[in-house]
């Protein structure tokens, strides 16, 4: 039987030495060995590396800058508000920053936190996890488009440069088309009037029917498209209708009639320049508001720290 040698671990191993060196001592390894933008750049690159590994998604939708809505599927807060906000380019809908929250709560939707802040009046002004109030920034533009007077002035005078352009058209018409140049009799001069800059108050008065007359259309398509006008009327207050078979008649005398003809064609005027009036506002009202979504309210970024 061979003899074994003794195994390593029982052969005895000397105790390691160790060496004491004070510290700041000449023996001891300077830190100025190790080069001073290794201390500097390592925590730099690391809060870059963090800050690009960061998610940038929308505290209300969850979605990113890029993302589109393809799936159609509810997210929270019928907020994400119309997901058809979303096939908006993406420089019109950006991500933000707006107020001092931090990690998943740092970015939003500009359209997002529009419908929020018309959801909830508390939140119109500030965050309501960091109390933060936004800074905000109106265009002075969209402050004089919002206000009604100058929207009515700005109705009546469309109004009346139609009725200008509509009374030249007239003349255009009467003097090149239907071949009635000015004269000198006395009968013209004493119906047309004095005439300024080519117009005299015929023209002007058939200008000012033909808008009526359009106004009466406007009104009369309003009536068919969102309610109808119930009930017959007579202009008279002696009137009373007596039917005869298919036919009737109003009990007016006929001075009487004269003067009621002459007030409706005054009252039809009336209403055919309230519509007209009406067609503009309205047409103003909808390019405003078309307007006013490109230069609405905005709020300013906040740096993130």
């Amino acid at each position: 039987m061979s003899v074994l040698e003794p195994d390593a671990q029982d052969t005895p191993v000397p105790p390691l030495a160790y060496e004491v060196v004070p510290p700041m001592t000449a023996k001891a390894k300077p830190f100025e060995k190790w080069p001073s933008t290794q201390w500097e750049e390592i925590p730099i690159g690391l809060k870059k590396n963090q800050k690009s590994q960061q998610v940038r998604v929308c505290r209300i939708c969850q979605e990113g800058e890029n993302d589109a809505a393809e799936d159609g599927s509810d997210v929270d807060l019928e907020a994400a508000s119309e997901k058809s906000n979303r096939n908006l380019r993406p420089n019109r809908n950006p991500l933000i920053h707006p107020c001092r929250c931090s990690g998943t709560m740092a970015f939003v939707h500009v359209e997002c936190i529009n419908h929020w802040r018309t959801k909830d009046r508390k939140s119109y002004y500030q965050c309501e996890t960091c109390r933060y109030q936004y800074n905000l920034f109106r265009p002075r533009l969209a402050a004089l488009f919002e206000n009604t007077f100058f929207l009515h002035s700005l109705a009546i005078t469309i109004s009346l440069v139609l009725i200008i352009g509509l009374s030249y058209l007239a003349k255009v018409v009467d003097v090149y088309a239907l071949h009635h140049p000015e004269t000198d009799s006395p009968e013209w001069r004493e119906l047309h009037g004095e005439t300024f800059l080519w117009i005299d108050r015929i023209y002007l008065l058939a200008g000012l029917i033909f808008v009526a007359f359009l106004g009466l259309i406007y009104l009369l398509l309003l009536c068919v498209t969102q309610g109808s006008l119930s009930g017959a009327f007579c202009c008279c207050a002696g009137c009373n209708y007596y039917g005869y078979g298919g036919g009737g008649f109003c009990d007016c005398g006929s001075d009487g009639g004269f003067i009621v003809l002459f007030f409706f064609v005054i009252l039809m005027l009336m209403f055919g320049l309230f519509g007209a009036l009406a067609a503009v506002y309205t047409a103003i009202e909808q390019m405003v508001a078309k307007m006013l979504d490109n230069i609405k309210v905005k709020i300013l970024e906040v740096p993130l720290y």
